[in-house]
């Protein structure tokens, strides 16, 4: 401790000369979340009104920046050696002193900063002076589930009901396990003719087509294997059987 405040020995000189006012404004940041981070609010609130107006840019007074986390959380003090911030460690963060010892903001425009400021900033640095964490308290709202529009239900005269369109949207999957000569249970999904064969169609009649009768099965076997179809789905295929499961 006594080792720093040595070392800030040619901080304090310089700041004694510094009589321009540091109360301009920068743009209040605001994080990509929509909530502004712990260092966001230190720097609308402290830096940006009463120290950036003189610490900015390659004139900085004392040739120390405070206008970017970056510069706040490498920086160092004049003697190029002392860091600004020392992460977890206030005692021995430069800024940290300054504002404790009330060098800065100079004396002599008789705006001192108030004990809430400078808390802040001490207890951002003891936590580690991370960017992007967000100050005590500061709730993130659980964004809401998207909701889907409700589909149309299938209708008697749905015109995905054919061949055509469950071959390429739902009876492609079943090939895997259910095509060619060793297809599963007889079941033979390559093409019209093959499922046809295969005789688990019964045209007109869903209720009485083996095919359709397993879809319908649920519980711990469902068919496909991975989970039961949608309602939709079982939907298209019983309107397909039930008018006359052509090769449309």
């Amino acid at each position: 401790m006594g080792l720093l405040r040595r070392q800030l020995g040619p901080f304090f000189l310089a700041t004694a000369i510094l009589t321009v006012g540091c109360n301009r404004h920068i743009d209040k940041l605001t994080s990509q979340a929509g909530h502004q981070t712990w260092f966001q609010k230190i720097q609308s609130d402290v830096l940006n009104r009463s120290c950036v107006g003189c610490h900015k840019g390659p004139s900085a007074k004392a040739g120390v920046q405070l206008d970017t986390y970056d510069h706040v959380r490498f920086g160092t003090l004049k003697d190029g050696t002392t860091p600004l911030i020392t992460p977890g460690d206030c005692d021995n963060s430069g800024l940290a002193l300054i504002l404790r010892m009330n060098f800065m903001p100079p004396p002599d425009l008789n705006k001192p900063l108030d004990v809430a400021s400078k808390k802040m900033i001490e207890n951002w640095i003891d936590a580690g002076a991370d960017k992007d964490a967000l100050a005590p308290g500061t709730e993130v709202p659980t964004p809401p589930t998207p909701v889907e529009p409700p589909k149309p239900p299938v209708s008697e005269n749905d015109s995905r009901a054919t061949y055509k369109f469950l071959a390429e949207k739902v009876f492609k999957d079943c090939r895997f396990c259910h095509s060619g000569p060793d297809a599963q249970n007889g079941l033979d999904f390559t093409d019209y003719n093959s499922l046809i064969a295969s005789k688990k169609i019964v045209k007109g009649v869903p209720t009485e087509s083996p095919l359709y009768q397993r879809l319908l099965q649920g519980g711990d076997d469902p068919m496909p294997p991975d989970g039961q179809l949608s309602p939709d789905t079982l939907k298209l295929i019983h309107n397909w059987i039930l008018s006359g499961a052509k090769d449309n």
